[in-house]
């Protein structure tokens, strides 16, 4: 329990000597990719999508997972997985902004 302890107000003196620094950049653009594999579950047809988003060249979110439904050509796969990105590209933009 004291090495936990320790090893706490270790780090609460490190917070403490670093207040006044900053991660400094001049983008705040934001790079993002998506995909999707048409009809990927041999059970479900569900496709599998992913995407990944990028700020300053560090990719900060991503997720991969089974559509909700069944698309019936690979070109509606591919929409359904940029709606999902481009939902959380909105959701994260107006998180910036309101920073």
């Amino acid at each position: 329990m004291q090495e936990h302890l320790d090893k706490a107000l270790h780090i609460c003196r490190y917070l403490i000597s670093t207040h006044n620094y900053s991660l400094v950049h001049d983008s705040t653009s934001i790079t993002t990719c998506t995909n999707s594999d048409w009809s990927a579950d041999p059970e479900t047809h569900h496709s599998q999508m992913g995407f990944y988003l990028k700020l300053v060249n560090g990719i900060f979110l991503w997720n991969s997972h089974l559509q909700k439904t069944t698309a019936l050509s690979s070109t509606e796969a591919e929409y359904m997985a940029l709606s999902d990105c481009a939902h959380q590209v909105i959701w994260i933009k107006q998180m910036f902004g309101e920073l």
